[in-house]
């Protein structure tokens, strides 16, 4: 488990690396001191650079396709754990609290029908249940960020200077 963890850290840091330098960056340096190189006056040095420039073409594809694969896994694994945090936790609730009121409303608030459909799923008639309470809460908190957002949105926008106002040319100035 360990050395998978490191192997990743690893694999991440060499992609950064090369992303840091930059592909095009390293490939023009290998491809260009290839190309100075005569091929007719130093095919030995010339091979060996152009071996040496496909190696590392090779590796960086295939650091390439093993960052992606790694990203892949990763981000599969924290959708997951985060959809059993939030739908999972939700779905508990409402399965293992189903029967229980979470508000008392008072008699005669609201009609009989009305009282019925709030304590569904089977929480007793008059309150609300855990389904209504989360639905409620979700919506509630939802209007919050939305409202935060807005007022946030309308305070970073850079307050309009005044402008000065212009007096039109008089017949004296003419």
């Amino acid at each position: 488990m360990l050395s998978v963890l490191i192997s990743v850290i690893l694999v991440v840091l060499l992609g950064k690396l090369i992303d840091y330098l930059g592909k095009d960056n390293i490939g023009e340096f290998l491809y260009t001191d290839r190309s100075n190189t005569s091929s007719k006056d130093e095919f030995a040095k010339w091979a060996k650079l152009d071996r040496e420039y496909s190696k590392v073409k090779t590796q960086i594809d295939e650091l390439n396709k093993s960052l992606n694969r790694s990203k892949t896994t990763f981000k599969t694994a924290i959708k997951g754990g985060l959809y059993i945090i939030t739908n999972g936790l939700k779905m508990y609730l409402r399965v293992g609290y189903r029967k229980t009121a979470v508000v008392w409303l008072p008699s005669g608030l609201l009609p009989g029908y009305a009282l019925w459909f709030l304590s569904l799923s089977s929480a007793p008639k008059g309150s609300i249940s855990v389904s209504f309470w989360l639905m409620i809460v979700n919506s509630a908190i939802a209007n919050v960020i939305t409202t935060l957002e807005t007022v946030y949105k309308i305070m970073s926008q850079p307050a309009e200077t005044p402008r000065e106002k212009v007096e039109p040319p008089t017949a004296a100035a003419k």
